[in-house]
């Protein structure tokens, strides 16, 4: 049965993947104050942005954009994570697998949310760990199946990766037929929850948790999942 990992991942960084950070956004907006609150972010983003200096968050996002600040940041951690050391400079090729992964999930993600870019992110952490070279190697990875059962979904939704990981479990309790099936009948998540077994109710919920877990995610903690 699938089962997902637990991974390390750096909460402050990933809070910023959890949240909508377009430019009219309290996020956005107050991302040099959060950056300084947080003294890991500030010395990465002093190392890789503005060799060892303190910097203008402001001025660089105004330059780079929120992606390309996102991005190096990711790429740094990447690197870390691979390498075992710091880095001065970064390669976006790092993650180039992650950002291939955005753009072909854009069509049903919320702008302004990088929830695929975290879920690619933990994948890729995922995958150093294991010894793959690509996010596309790993067994979680939205493959042709799920890009396919996403796009009968005709609204955008913000808790993308939630999602995928929901189809993972759904195409492996199910089968893809059976599920098309399901999906064209506009069967309900609760009535599918409902044909689960008890095995698979507990492996998918322990799934949900573990990934929550590893990004840094306490809401699903304290809610039922339906």
């Amino acid at each position: 049965m699938i089962e997902f990992p637990f991974v390390d991942m750096p909460d402050d960084y990933t809070q910023l993947l959890r949240v909508d950070m377009t430019s009219t956004s309290r996020y956005h907006l107050g991302l040099q104050s959060y950056v300084f609150k947080n003294p890991s972010l500030k010395g990465i983003l002093n190392r890789i942005l503005n060799r060892g200096e303190d910097i203008d968050i402001n001025s660089h996002v105004k330059t780079l954009g929120w992606h390309g600040i996102r991005d190096r940041m990711m790429g740094y951690y990447v690197s870390f994570a691979a390498e075992k050391k710091h880095v001065q400079q970064v390669r976006l090729e790092v993650i180039e697998d992650i950002i291939e992964m955005e753009k072909s999930l854009r069509f049903s993600t919320v702008s302004g949310y990088s929830r695929v870019s975290l879920y690619g992110f933990y994948l890729k952490l995922s995958s150093i760990e294991e010894g793959l070279s690509s996010i596309k190697d790993h067994p979680l990875y939205p493959n042709e199946k799920i890009l396919r059962i996403l796009s009968k979904n005709t609204q955008r939704v913000i808790s993308i990766d939630y999602l995928i990981i929901l189809i993972h479990h759904l195409i492996e309790f199910n089968g893809e037929d059976k599920l098309d099936s399901f999906i064209d009948g506009n069967f309900s998540f609760e009535s599918l929850y409902l044909k689960m077994s008890e095995d698979q109710k507990e492996a998918m919920c322990a799934n949900f948790l573990t990934y929550c877990a590893s990004i840094g995610e306490k809401d699903l903690f304290t809610s039922k999942l339906v």
